[in-house]
C-alpha cells in the first residue's frame, strides 16, 4: 500500500488542488490524506468556509482522508506551519510520501537548497537566529543565511511562495529524521499571490477569494470544480471584518499582548499606541504594517491574541482529529489507528480534552458562534 500525504488549506478547494491529487493518484499511490488548517489560515485570517465544508470539498476532488491541522500551528509562520504538518502527518506512521508544488522555474535551483537544508551546517541556525535577532522578519533572515552559501541565481528560487514552503516542509522532515520522500508537482497556472482571475481555469486560491467577495462570481467559478461552487454558493462566505468587534474587544481587555504566540514588545507597544485609532479588523492590520512588519504579521500576531493562543503552546499536535474520510478508505484508518504514535480523534465527545484541543474548540466558536464542535462528527462520502 502506497500512501501520500499533503500538507494544505483549500481555501476554497480548486482545479490546482484537483491537479495535484490526479497526479499523485496517476504516479501509482493507493491513498492520499490531507492535513488541512481548520477554521483559521496561515496568513492569519479566517478560512472563506468552515473547515468541515472544505473537507467535503477535498474528498469529492478525490482525497481519501482529511485530519486538522491544529490552530495553534495552522496560523503559525511557515516554519511553524510545516513543521506542524510534517510532524503531524509523520505521527500517523502510514505516510511514504510527502506531496507539494513549487513554481516550475525554481526547479533547475530546488535541489541544491533542499539537500543543504536536509543537512544544515552548524551555523545555519545560528545565523538565522542572529538575523532575526536583529530585526529581519523571517523570510528576510532566512534569505540572508543561505546567500552566505549559495549565489544569487540560485537564492531566485526564494522568490516562489510555494517553493519556500517545500523548503520549509524538507527542513522540517530533516529535523524530525522522517521516513517520508518529497514527491514534487510542478504548479500550474497562477503564482500563489496573483490577485487576478485566469481564464485557463487555474487561478491561485488568493484570486478566486478576492473574486468571490467582489461579486465577480463568474471569474472564480471557472477555477473552482463544481462541488466546490455549489458548497461555496450554500454558505455566506467569512471576511475578516465580520470579526472587528470582537477583536477591538479583546485588544481593549487584554493585559499584556506578548502572553501571545509571536507577539514581540515592539509589535505590541505599536498596537497598543494605534488602538485608539482602530475602525476594524482589516484597516487595523494595514494600520499597524511597517517597513519591517509584513501585512501577515500583523495579521497573525492579532490572531493570536483574539484566539488566546499562548507564547508557550507546543510546536507540534499531540493528537491528529478527522475531519472527513471516504467509506473505501477504510482500510487506511485501519492501518492509522493501529501505527499512529498519537491519539486518533473522530469524536470530541470521545477524546481527551487537553489544553491544546480547546484552542481548536474555541477557534470554531469564535470563526462561527452556531458551530458545536461537540456535536461535530468526520464527513464521510
Amino acid at each position: 500500500m502506497k500512501v501520500a500525504g499533503i500538507i494544505a488549506e483549500y481555501n476554497p478547494f480548486h482545479n490546482g488542488h484537483k491537479y495535484q491529487i490526479d497526479k499523485i493518484k496517476s504516479a501509482g499511490f493507493d491513498y492520499c490524506i490531507a492535513v488541512m488548517s481548520g477554521q483559521f489560515t496561515e496568513r492569519g485570517l479566517p478560512a472563506i468556509a468552515d473547515k468541515h465544508t472544505r473537507a467535503l470539498m477535498a474528498l469529492k476532488g478525490g482525497i481519501d482522508l482529511v485530519i486538522e491541522l491544529p490552530v495553534y500551528l495552522a496560523t503559525g509562520r511557515a516554519d511553524r506551519f510545516a513543521f506542524g504538518g510534517v510532524k503531524l502527518m509523520d505521527s500517523l506512521n502510514v505516510v511514504d510520501s510527502l506531496c507539494f508544488g513549487i513554481e516550475p522555474e525554481s526547479k533547475p535551483y530546488f535541489s541544491s537548497i533542499a539537500n543543504f537544508l536536509l543537512n544544515p551546517p552548524k551555523w545555519y541556525d545560528e545565523k538565522l537566529a542572529s538575523y532575526m535577532k536583529d530585526g529581519k522578519t523571517y523570510p528576510e533572515a532566512r534569505v540572508c543565511t543561505l546567500s552566505e552559501y549559495f549565489d544569487s541565481d540560485t537564492l531566485s528560487c526564494l522568490n516562489g511562495s510555494n517553493t519556500i514552503l517545500g523548503l520549509e516542509y524538507i527542513s522540517a522532515m530533516h529535523k524530525i529524521s522522517s521516513s517520508m520522500k518529497p514527491f514534487i508537482i510542478d504548479r500550474v497556472g497562477s503564482k500563489y499571490n496573483d490577485t487576478e482571475c485566469r481564464t485557463d481555469g487555474f487561478s491561485s486560491a488568493g484570486a478566486i477569494r478576492l473574486a468571490l467577495n467582489s461579486n465577480h462570481d463568474s471569474l472564480a467559478i471557472d477555477s473552482c470544480p463544481e462541488y466546490s461552487v455549489k458548497l461555496l454558493n450554500s454558505l455566506n462566505l467569512k471576511n475578516v471584518n465580520d470579526y472587528s468587534d470582537i477583536l477591538h474587544y479583546k485588544l481593549t481587555t487584554a493585559t499584556d499582548y506578548c502572553d501571545y504566540l509571536d507577539v514581540g514588545e515592539d509589535i505590541s507597544n505599536r498596537i497598543r499606541s494605534l488602538l485608539p485609532e482602530y475602525k476594524d479588523y482589516e484597516s487595523f492590520i494595514s494600520l499597524v504594517k511597517t517597513k519591517n512588519i509584513t501585512y501577515n504579521s500583523v495579521a497573525r500576531n492579532l490572531l493570536h491574541i483574539l484566539l488566546n493562543i499562548p507564547k508557550d503552546v507546543t510546536n507540534h499536535a499531540n493528537y491528529a482529529r478527522i475531519l472527513g474520510f471516504r467509506k473505501e478508505s477504510s482500510e487506511l484508518i485501519r492501518m492509522i489507528n493501529e501505527k499512529s504514535s498519537i491519539p486518533v480523534i473522530n469524536k470530541l465527545a470521545d477524546a481527551k480534552i487537553t489544553e491544546e484541543l480547546k484552542l481548536d474548540i474555541m477557534a470554531s466558536s469564535i470563526y462561527d458562534r452556531s458551530i458545536n464542535e461537540y456535536k461535530k462528527t468526520p464527513v464521510i462520502i
